[in-house]
């Protein structure tokens, strides 16, 4: 008698789907045993499919997990990275807060040079274009992450 180990998915895939081996005269005497031989494969094959396909989803998860391990540590992730409320984003409000005022002090001195009201309107305008613009451009960058 050959002893085959049926854990192995290249036997499990050679197994016949149908009981061989004996006469059509004892595959005739045993029906019962035929189709059951022939549920049994229909069952081994099947099963193999699906550890074959957890094995190759567990491999998949690994090589992802050996990618991502160097992100575990919170610490080790770059801080100049842009993420929602980090440090880049806190500096970038600062910045806005330091254009406006900015914005804000360069129309006064228009003001103060005898430049007509209209201009420093305009210059006021371009402070809020320039903010709005800067926000709009912060707001596209972050919704990418």
């Amino acid at each position: 008698m050959l002893t085959v180990y049926l854990a192995d998915g290249a036997i499990i895939a050679s197994l016949p789907p149908a009981w061989e081996g004996v006469s059509s005269q004892q595959a005739e005497s045993h029906p019962a045993e035929a189709q059951r031989y022939a549920e049994l494969v229909s069952r081994l094959q099947e099963l193999s499919s699906q550890r074959e396909d957890a094995a190759a989803r567990v491999s998949r998860l690994e090589r992802m997990k050996a990618l991502l391990e160097p992100f575990d540590d919170a610490a080790a992730v770059q801080e100049n990275l842009v993420t929602r409320n980090g440090e880049v984003e806190t500096e970038l409000q600062r910045m806005r807060m330091l254009l406006a005022r900015v914005g804000g002090r360069v129309s006064q001195l228009r003001e103060r040079e005898g430049g007509k009201a209209g201009k420093a309107r305009e210059g006021d305008e371009m402070v809020v274009d320039v903010e709005a613009d800067e926000q709009r451009k912060i707001g596209q960058l972050l919704e990418r992450f």
